[in-house]
């Protein structure tokens, strides 16, 4: 599953912007624990941090 996720997120690189204004639109609806939909809005604006979390689920899915 993580290298699906890390596929859909290296794929969907220029549309990263209006997933992360979905999430903060999420937020209030889903009562995330101290903002944790704000969060991942915020990692998902920041191109460096989505890289990182790509290759964390990439070597995630090679370890197993």
């Amino acid at each position: 599953m993580a290298g699906m996720i890390a596929a859909i997120l290296d794929a969907g690189g220029p549309i990263l912007p209006l997933g992360a204004q979905a999430a903060y639109l999420i937020n209030p609806i889903m009562g995330g624990h101290s903002g944790t939909w704000n969060e991942f809005g915020k990692l998902l604006e920041d191109p460096d941090a989505v890289s990182e979390l790509i290759v964390m689920l990439r070597n995630k899915e090679d370890t197993r």
